[in-house]
């Protein structure tokens, strides 16, 4: 089994879902499997497909699927709850150029923006809907999704905690 060495923010959320008790338990347990604990999703799906661990939880679904396409002794299987990590498009507040940032921030979000490219080209969930699906087998009918300003606030802990388990740190 592999994980990753920075998700804290993952389990953080398992935690908060689970409750403390439980969710410790759990990861307690997952750590007396002795997983190979690496760095980075794209590490972990190449090992996966190279057969030196048998599976690897929480990877992004699209990065074993586009491996499987192209002949990888891989599938996956959605864990429940399903998880969704955001990622965010910001505006600085004191930008230099804040109105053509506005402007490419703008275009990003728009139907033929580079949402378009996540979804289409690359098989990344988007919000926006309208794309071709790449990956359907990624769809869920409920994600739990990774709340920075939840985890945030108690992240450090939750980063002890897991290194604490995992005894990676």
């Amino acid at each position: 089994m592999s994980l990753d060495q920075t998700d804290m923010h993952l389990f953080g959320t398992m935690i908060e879902y689970w409750g403390r008790e439980k969710g410790l338990s759990y990861f307690r347990k997952l750590a007396e499997n002795d997983p190979s604990m690496r760095r980075g999703k794209t590490l972990q799906a190449q090992i996966l497909g190279a057969g030196e661990v048998h599976i690897a939880p929480w990877l992004y679904g699209y990065r074993p699927l586009a491996m499987k396409r192209e002949g990888a002794p891989v599938d996956i299987s959605l864990l429940k709850p399903v998880l969704s990590v955001p990622t965010y498009l910001l505006l600085a507040k004191n930008a230099a150029h804040r109105h053509t940032a506005a402007l490419f921030i703008d275009w990003a979000l728009s139907q033929d923006g580079i949402m378009k490219l996540f979804a289409e080209e690359l098989g990344r969930g988007v919000p926006r809907t309208g794309y071709k699906d790449t990956f359907p087998e990624l769809n869920a009918s409920q994600y739990l999704v990774v709340e920075p300003a939840k985890i945030g606030p108690r992240y450090e802990e939750y980063e002890k905690l897991y290194c604490s388990i995992f005894k990676h740190c």
